[in-house]
């Protein structure tokens, strides 16, 4: 008879044997989540384990079968001023430990935790490619809050001249800058402010105030960032009558996944839209990639179903649909009544 044991362990202390037990896990539900992928590494999987930024809390229980890691779940909390009634949690299975009760199990420690938090909607997401989560969604009550796809972008696929055609485009009177790295002090005000604008993407259905960024929480996602050798480039243009960022944007590259980028954040102040701002900041530092990272095959990053703008600029690079994910919401008095109160 299959023996299924369910501990919690301690995330900010775990241990050599549980971080390992955990890679492992990780890189078989990665294989059926991203089955064309190149397997997480483990140093990889480690630095993410051990940099977790300190305003964020996190709970964790891993689920063995007959003493074989096969799944785990955690709920994480942010000590930020907004959203305190929010939190986030997954549940992740190995096939063969599905449909067996144990997601109802894992939801009990959830609620628990969730509870005492004084957390009373919880949130998560699925991935086209693993429906079995939504199914288990749709029966605990929970519903989707946000549609949106990972889009990817294949370099070679980039239209020839494309590139050079928008960062010639860089309208009269803005001066272009970049940033690799921490941000700098003198321009962090102007950096969080940018930040801000991100409350305008849209966000669906989704129960949730708009987050204010602030500079320790900045500095922590910086230091966890380096920790695990994440670099980032920013690129920004400057108003050059007022001195004032006009708009920037991000590109992340993890040296663990060395043939692949991510497009952070692109944020433009609405007084300077209309400009191609967004089109030249974009294309510039896919420039810099194609010179400095010429192992970098593919640039990737998440837009909302219904944000038009950025899904413009971006078809027009050539990201094409990769998967799609849905953002879901679930009320923590549903989840109890789904558990029998």
């Amino acid at each position: 008879m299959s023996e299924i044991t369910i501990r919690p362990i301690d995330i900010r202390n775990i241990s050599d044997d549980d971080a390992r037990a955990s890679h492992a896990l990780r890189v078989a539900l990665a294989a059926e989540r991203v089955p064309d992928d190149p397997a997480p590494k483990l140093e990889d999987t480690l630095g993410q384990l051990r940099s977790i930024p300190s305003f964020v809390d996190v709970w964790v229980w891993v689920v063995e079968q007959n003493g074989k890691p096969v799944g785990n779940a955690d709920l994480g909390v942010m000590r930020t001023d907004e959203n305190q009634h929010l939190a986030q949690f997954s549940i992740k299975l190995l096939p063969e430990a599905r449909q067996q009760g144990i997601g109802k199990r894992l939801l009990k420690e959830i609620l628990a935790v969730a509870e005492k938090e004084s957390r009373t909607l919880l949130m998560t997401d699925t991935s086209s490619t693993v429906p079995s989560g939504e199914a288990f969604l749709t029966r605990i009550g929970a519903t989707i809050g946000l549609e949106s796809h990972v889009n990817q972008l294949k370099l070679s696929e980039i239209p020839c001249g494309l590139l050079d055609t928008w960062t010639n485009e860089l309208a009269e009177g803005f001066t272009p800058g970049l940033w690799e790295g921490p941000y700098p002090e003198e321009s962090i005000e102007e950096v969080l402010q940018l930040f801000e604008l991100f409350n305008t993407v849209p966000r669906g259905e989704l129960q949730v105030d708009d987050f204010k960024l602030t500079l320790k929480q900045l500095r922590q996602q910086e230091e966890s960032r380096a920790k695990r050798g994440v670099q980032r480039w920013s690129q920004y243009v400057r108003d050059d009558a007022t001195g004032k960022i006009a708009g920037f944007t991000e590109l992340l590259w993890n040296p663990h996944k060395p043939t692949f980028a991510h497009q952070g954040i692109t944020a433009v102040w609405p007084e300077y839209r209309g400009k191609r701002l967004g089109r030249w900041l974009k294309a510039e530092l896919l420039k810099k990639l194609q010179a400095e990272r010429p192992d970098v095959t593919i640039v990737r990053t998440e837009n909302a179903d219904s944000n038009a703008a950025m899904l413009k600029i971006n078809t027009e690079l050539g990201f094409k649909p990769y998967l799609a994910e849905h953002v879901w919401q679930v009320p923590t008095e549903t989840v109890k009544a789904y558990l029998g109160g």
